[in-house]
C-alpha cells in the first residue's frame, strides 16, 4: 500500500471520515407568565433562520417545552398565537451536538 492510502485511512479514522454529519442540538425552554408560573398548552415555533425550516412544540403542565434532532444553525423562537417576550435575544446559534435553553415571558393580553 502506498504512502499516500495509508496517511489517507489515518486522516479518516482519526476524523471520523470526511462524510459524518454534524451532531444534532436540542434546544428546551420554559414559558412562564407575569406571575412566573409556567404557561401550559401554549404552541412555540422555532425557526431555522437559514431555510426557514419551522419546528412546532407545545409546552406542557408546567410550562416547558422541547425541540430535539436539531441541526446546526441559527434559529428563532415565535408563538404560534399570542406574544412572547424573550429573556434576552429572540434568536441563538446551536452548534453541533449542543444543548441551549429559552427562557420566556408570555403576555396574555398585550392590551394590558
Amino acid at each position: 500500500m502506498s504512502r499516500l492510502v495509508i496517511v489517507a485511512l489515518l486522516l479518516a479514522a482519526i476524523t471520523g471520515g470526511l462524510s459524518a454529519a454534524p451532531a444534532s442540538g436540542v434546544i428546551v425552554g420554559l414559558v412562564v407568565n407575569r406571575t412566573g408560573v409556567g404557561a401550559t398548552r401554549l404552541h412555540v415555533t422555532l425557526v431555522e433562520v437559514a431555510t426557514g425550516t419551522r419546528h412546532p412544540a407545545v409546552s406542557d403542565d408546567l410550562g416547558f417545552f422541547s425541540f430535539s434532532s436539531l441541526p446546526p444553525g441559527e434559529y428563532r423562537i415565535q408563538p404560534a398565537s399570542g406574544q412572547f417576550l424573550p429573556l434576552g435575544s429572540d434568536k441563538l446559534v446551536l452548534d453541533p451536538g449542543e444543548k441551549r435553553s429559552w427562557r420566556l415571558f408570555w403576555i396574555e393580553d398585550a392590551n394590558r
